[in-house]
């Protein structure tokens, strides 16, 4: 079985098992720009634009093709944040 490259950092990254301490964002914002962007688009539940940096969110974007947000929630600021 073959996994994806982001799905083993968010592992890596969520688990902390190897690491003191979680890596920084600079870090993760790195490992992610390493990345290949995947196939084809891949949806997700909302993001959670409040505690995502825009360096977070536009590598997101770039691997995923995608930045959801939800319909019945989704405030105006992150919509703008969305579609930038």
């Amino acid at each position: 079985m073959r996994f994806s490259p982001l799905l083993i950092v968010v592992v890596i990254i969520q688990s902390g098992a190897l690491y003191a301490e979680p890596p920084s964002e600079s870090q993760v914002v790195a490992w992610m720009r390493d990345l290949k962007p995947l196939s084809k688009v891949h949806y997700s539940w909302p993001l959670p634009y409040k505690s995502m940096s825009d360096d977070v969110l536009f590598e997101y974007v770039r691997l995923t093709h995608a930045a959801s947000l939800s319909g019945e929630w989704g405030q105006p600021e992150q919509i703008e944040c969305a579609i930038q």
